[in-house]
C-alpha cells in the first residue's frame, strides 16, 4: 500500500522535532503500538508529504521503476510502429520524463528528508528511523522490525547510511 517513515525521539523533545519539520514535511504522532518494541521509551512520529512517505523513500527493488521502464517499453514500441525514426522517438521519451519522474531518481531517503532527520537528531542527541510499507491501517498494522546500525548525521546526509524497510537505524551525534 504505502511507505511510511517513523522517527523516534526523546520524550522531551517531540515539540521540537514537529517546529523543525516546518512547511514542507508533515510530522504527526505515530500511534502504532508495536512500534515502541524496537524504539523504547520515546516519542514516535509518522514523516509526510501527501499524505504518506512514498516520495521520501524508494527500495532498490522498487516498483514504481518498473513500471516506469515498462511505461516506456510500451510507448517506444508505439511509436515505432508509427513509424516514427529512431530519433524523433527518444526525443519523444525524454519529453515523458517529467520533473516529477526525475525527482524520484534516488535510492534511499530523498536528500530533503536526509536533511531534515539529520538536523533533528544534531538538535535532539539521536533519532531512531524506521521505514516500513504498510498492507493495512497504519496504526494497527504489526510491525515486525530489527535493529541496524548507528550513524552520524554527517553519514546519513551524504547517502552513505544504508535504510531499508524494517530496520531501525539510529542517527546520533557520534556514533
Amino acid at each position: 500500500m504505502c511507505v511510511f517513515i517513523t522517527l523516534a525521539v526523546p520524550a522531551r523533545h517531540a515539540a521540537l522535532v514537529k517546529q523543525m519539520a516546518g512547511r514542507d514535511f508533515s510530522i504527526r504522532p505515530q500511534l502504532n503500538e508495536t512500534i515502541a518494541k524496537h524504539v523504547g521509551d520515546r516519542a514516535t512520529f509518522v514523516m509526510t508529504v501527501g499524505g504518506c512517505s512514498c516520495d521520501l523513500y524508494a527500495s532498490e527493488s522498487n516498483a514504481r521503476a518498473v513500471a516506469v521502464a515498462k511505461e516506456r517499453d510500451a510507448a517506444q514500441r508505439k511509436y515505432a510502429k508509427l513509424g516514427w525514426s529512431a530519433a524523433k522517438i527518444e526525443r519523444a521519451l525524454a519529453a515523458r520524463h517529467t520533473s516529477a519522474d526525475r525527482a524520484r531518481e534516488f535510492t534511499g531517503l530523498r536528500q530533503d528528508a536526509r536533511d531534515l532527520i539529520a538536523g533533528i537528531a544534531e538538535a535532539v542527541g539521536e533519532v531512531g528511523l524506521l521505514v516500513h510499507d504498510y498492507a493495512g491501517k497504519i496504526d494497527e498494522e504489526t510491525v515486525i522490525g530489527r535493529q541496524g546500525g548507528v550513524a552520524t548525521p554527517d553519514d546519513l546526509r551524504a547517502g552513505t547510511t544504508s535504510i531499508v524497510e524494517d530496520v531501525v537505524v539510529w542517527i546520533v551525534l557520534s556514533a
